[in-house]
């Protein structure tokens, strides 16, 4: 257990017997890492040598918000245009229905 920081490798128990974070304290720190990523990015590095089960947890809910982020910028900046575009081109009618409140507004 020496050579892995004093850490059990396979579970990431201390090997000194101290108490890591209880499932309250987990959860918090997890959901801190959904709600702002970068938080997550920092805790593991910032405690990567005393709690490393808690940060990995913390560095993966950081790693699939930054995923799924990424996807809904994609989505949101280049697939929606693109589908209003063409439905737009593909249902003329609807533009002419704007176009009968125009002399209503006028008058």
């Amino acid at each position: 257990m020496n050579e892995c920081g004093g850490f059990c490798p396979q579970c990431g128990t201390p090997a000194n017997g101290n108490k890591t974070a209880d499932g309250t304290t987990t959860a918090l720190l997890v959901f801190l890492s959904v709600l702002f990523p970068m938080a997550g990015l920092k805790m593991y590095f910032a405690w990567r040598d005393k709690d490393p089960v808690l940060v990995k947890k913390c560095l993966k809910a950081a790693i699939i918000t930054w995923a799924v982020q990424a996807a809904l910028a994609v989505l949101f900046a280049f697939v929606l245009p693109v589908l209003i575009v063409l439905l737009g081109a593909a249902a003329p009618e609807a533009q002419t229905t704007l176009t009968v409140f125009g002399p209503m507004m006028a008058a």
